[in-house]
């Protein structure tokens, strides 16, 4: 019996979008080689699975149906959200069903306490057979030769010779299912190293529901501040189902800390620490199995309703506004931006903020997700573009607030400098009118020149702040020049990805 349809499983869509289909076919294959002859679902949305409402309602009405006497259930120390879920709704059906059956706790990624181990020994190479049916998993991970290893490991203690390989299983009575919850947040938070707290917390219990989303974090030797946005999700009204870290090879201890104090945190690694900030976030929303994605910096701190806010107010959109962009508040933003009307109302723009923002996953992934020729900055307007260009809208949501650590406007430096003049090309050639260009041209060209001053844009725009950096980075004007020759050798790049964005929410950023 599986409770989800499995269209999470895909992330790279090898299958061509019909993951749910083959893996019910995987599931079947695996089911006869093990003598299985009926297999049952309720094809519940992948990865967003939830302990109550219609999902528990399925479920009651499937053991009412089966009436079984014994049943295996994840445990309640597992890491996914998914198999958590299923031991809540396990749970929470089971207390209204009698008689109830036998229950046993099984282990899928995560070990438990075992009441015993099972000799499988003799069933070995038919269990590797069954696991190998599904050729659809084991193309993003060899699942059949490491859960063979985790049953070897199994028999660590076990000194008998002919015992190869063992699971484990505890049994527990249905009626104290719902303490064997708290025993698993209480060791979650023993292995974090966490100081007990006066009472539960509420970001450890399993139970608690969570959000239908994966946000995904970039980072770059920023430990502290990361560790500070990791608290603030935990501490969300409704709390995202996963989140996803890759670190781009920092060398300040940031990986071990998540291991350490957030084991919860799925970690990636990106293959040097030289890779763009537009790959690494790449690399997330590829690996994302939630319908919506949150976009977030790793110097950011959400207060606890952000997430809720944001998801709540997306259900309630139509299916074309794709993301939601928060309200940044940033160190050094001046009070008239702080106070404009425009950043103070909802409205639909032609760009987002990337250090806050709810996306819809299947629209990043129809767009493109971020071009890596940007490496870094300008790439969420370039993203936008193409976003809007599917017909799809972008909503600023100025209820949604959230604290942006790094000071407004565009970073000092020569590097950043460089970045912005280079990206703002790549996406004017990619998405603007000739006209638009040439006027972005004149534009520009007045503001290095010292003859043209902007007043504070609320959008945005990546160009805030470009007239003082070309002022006040030695060299400014040079490097905005050989930032311009840089875009140009990069023109047929842009020319075969381009495509002028003709939305009515479109507009180039102002210069």
């Amino acid at each position: 019996m599986h409770l989800t349809d499995g269209a999470g499983g895909d992330r790279e869509a090898r299958q061509g979008g019909a993951i749910a289909r083959v893996r019910r076919e995987e599931a079947r294959a695996a089911g006869q080689v093990l003598g299985v002859s009926r297999t049952l679902g309720l094809d519940f949305p992948d990865g967003g699975l939830r302990p109550e409402g219609a999902f528990l309602a399925g479920l009651c009405a499937l053991l009412e149906t089966l009436r079984p006497r014994v049943l295996y259930v994840p445990s309640p120390f597992e890491h996914h959200p998914d198999h958590r879920a299923a031991y809540l709704l396990a749970a929470a059906a089971l207390e209204h069903l009698a008689p109830a059956p036998a229950v046993f706790l099984y282990e899928v990624n995560e070990p438990q306490p075992a009441g015993f181990l099972l000799d499988v020994t003799p069933v070995l190479a038919l269990k590797d057979q069954a696991l190998c049916c599904f050729s659809s998993q084991r193309a993003y991970l060899d699942v059949a030769a490491k859960t063979l290893h985790a049953n070897r490991a199994r028999t660590v203690n076990v000194d008998l010779p002919e015992v190869e390989a063992a699971e484990a299983y505890l049994e527990i009575e249905p009626a104290r299912m719902r303490e064997w919850v708290g025993f698993a947040a209480a060791a979650r938070a023993f292995r974090e190293g966490a100081a007990p707290r006066a009472a539960p917390d509420a970001a450890l219990d399993p139970a608690r529901p969570r959000a239908p989303v994966s946000a995904v974090i970039a980072t770059w030797n920023k430990r502290d501040d990361l560790r500070e946005n990791l608290r603030a999700l935990e501490r969300q009204t409704i709390p995202p189902a996963e989140i996803i870290v890759v670190d781009n090879c920092s060398k300040d201890g940031t990986a071990d800390m998540i291991r350490e104090e957030f084991p919860e945190v799925r970690l990636l690694s990106s293959s040097s620490d030289q890779t763009g900030a537009c790959e690494t976030f790449n690399m997330g929303f590829k690996a994302a199995t939630q319908p919506y994605v949150a976009i977030m910096d790793d110097d950011v701190v959400a207060p606890p309703a952000w997430l809720e806010t944001l998801v709540r107010r997306m259900e309630q959109e139509p299916p074309s506004t794709a993301m939601i962009s928060s309200k940044v508040v940033e160190p050094g933003m001046p009070d008239e931006f702080i106070r404009s009307e425009r950043v103070n109302r909802e409205r639909y723009m032609a760009t987002f903020r990337g250090c806050g923002t709810l996306a819809r996953s299947e629209v990043l992934r129809r767009a493109g997700y971020y071009d890596e020729v940007f490496f870094i900055y300008g790439n969420e307007r370039d993203l936008a573009a193409r976003v809007l260009g599917l017909g799809c809208r972008i909503l600023q949501l100025p209820d949604a607030e959230i604290f942006h650590k790094t000071p407004f406007g565009m970073k000092a430096g020569r590097r950043s400098l460089y970045f912005h003049v280079r990206n703002f090309w790549l996406y004017a050639f990619k998405n603007c009118s000739w006209r638009q260009i040439l006027a972005a041209a004149f534009a520009l060209g007045l503001k290095g020149l010292g003859r043209r001053r902007g007043g504070h844009a609320s959008d945005a725009t990546g160009t805030i702040g470009l007239e003082r950096s070309l002022k006040d980075t030695r060299g400014g004007l040079w490097i905005a020049c050989r930032a311009t020759f840089a875009a140009l050798l990069l023109l047929p790049h842009c020319l075969r990805n381009r495509k002028v964005c003709r939305a009515d929410d479109f507009e180039p950023p102002l210069a």
